[in-house]
């Protein structure tokens, strides 16, 4: 057997999910082409930076999904598996477009273009790309950004570092007395808009690209989580899901 054929083996048997949700991909197909069109100027659509906070929350979702139902199942939550899981999952597919551009990139770029692609590179291994690109960029769409690779790369580093505390917060509430998942989202969500507030304001670059002033969105995703835990009829169920469409694409289309 090949170290693929053994590699997909391992994965499906150890770190798939047993029930799968197509509506996921649905979204994440759906931001990606809100990113697209963003990054094409097409003037018809200039909200595609919400394609990233569509990603937020659903990474949001699926990992709070993920380890509630771990814990009510088994009554323990395992944080070494987790990782094992987001290292499975993703290090595949990053090193492989690291090591290409590495490659690539080696061959066509200045000696001081190298020099700064290799300190993004450092910086995406390292889970801060986002921290070095909001300190280097004075705007996403500016004059560097499009001499820099593996600025798309931010966003999974944002996501790294909510993985990297995600975990040891849900252990927290277990272990607290009232468990109210609920009363503590909302006060990280009105937290993090505050503070989001706060920054937009006064230093907008740091709120795009920083975890305390993105941690609402992630935190959206975990209340939805908690949806099949409360009773909740089905017609508000479908009303919110046309509402949450409706409101997606208004925003792509209406926002300047």
């Amino acid at each position: 057997m090949s170290l693929y054929n053994i590699y997909i083996t391992y994965t499906l048997k150890n770190f798939m999910p047993h029930s799968y949700n197509h509506q996921i991909d649905i979204l994440r197909a759906l931001s990606v082409f809100l990113v697209i069109f963003n990054h094409l100027n097409i003037n018809l659509f200039q909200g595609g930076f919400i394609g990233v906070d569509i990603f937020l929350v659903i990474s949001g979702y699926l990992i709070t999904k993920n380890i509630i139902k771990e814990q009510n199942e088994t009554s323990s939550f395992s944080v070494k598996k987790f990782y094992e899981k987001r290292i499975i999952r993703l290090a595949p597919a990053f090193f492989t477009l690291i090591w290409s551009g590495l490659l690539v990139f080696s061959l066509i770029f200045t000696q001081d273009e190298w020099s700064q692609f290799l300190k993004s590179v450092i910086s995406s291994t390292t889970l801060n790309s986002n921290i070095y690109f909001a300190t280097q960029l004075n705007d996403y769409f500016s004059i560097n950004a499009y001499s820099t690779p593996l600025l798309h790369i931010w966003s999974l580093s944002l996501e790294e570092q909510f993985y990297l505390i995600w975990p040891f917060v849900l252990l927290f509430i277990f272990k607290s007395k009232t468990r109210n998942y609920f009363l503590y989202f909302s006060i990280f969500i009105v937290s993090s808009l505050l503070f989001s507030e706060y920054l937009t304001k006064n230093h907008p670059i740091l709120a795009y690209y920083l975890l305390p002033s993105r941690i609402f969105e992630f935190c959206i995703g975990a209340i939805v989580a908690l949806i099949p835990y409360y009773k909740v009829n089905k017609k508000y169920s479908y009303f919110a899901v046309l509402f949450s469409i409706f409101s997606i694409l208004t925003g792509f289309v209406a926002q300047r």
